[in-house]
């Protein structure tokens, strides 16, 4: 089945499960007498499991050269750096400075692992 984001197509159960399954991600709509559907996420949060590996020290000699070398580092600051291809951006969280200047980042999305309930609110039935 093609990709496609916010379409109204309906499909069967085969090919929604075949959209979600790779993904690891699914929402179970439960409803409720009087009150709007309840959707929380089974598994992964909004941006997957929170990965160790995304957690990485940066020396301080790159800190220099890739910024401003009088920058100070402190706990919780959240840092932009550029693709090494230049053309993008991400951010990390600074979770550590030691003596030497070498900063603890943390790469992950500031959701990931994090539980994520929608509401929805059903317009119509087909």
């Amino acid at each position: 089945m093609a990709r496609s984001i916010a379409t109204n197509t309906v499909v069967d159960l085969s090919e929604l499960l075949e959209f979600v399954r790779p993904r690891h991600r699914m929402l179970i709509a439960s409803t409720r007498t009087h009150r709007p559907p309840h959707t929380p996420p089974v598994s992964g949060g909004a941006s997957g499991e929170r990965n160790p590996a995304r957690q990485q020290w940066v020396g301080g000699k790159e800190l220099t050269a890739r910024g401003d070398p009088l920058e100070e580092y402190h706990l919780g600051d959240v840092v932009q750096f550029l693709t090494p291809d230049g053309q993008g951006r991400f951010a990390g969280v600074v979770l550590q400075v030691r003596d030497d200047a070498a900063v603890l980042f943390d790469f992950n999305h500031p959701l990931a692992g994090q539980p994520v309930t929608f509401e929805v609110h059903l317009l119509g039935v087909l």
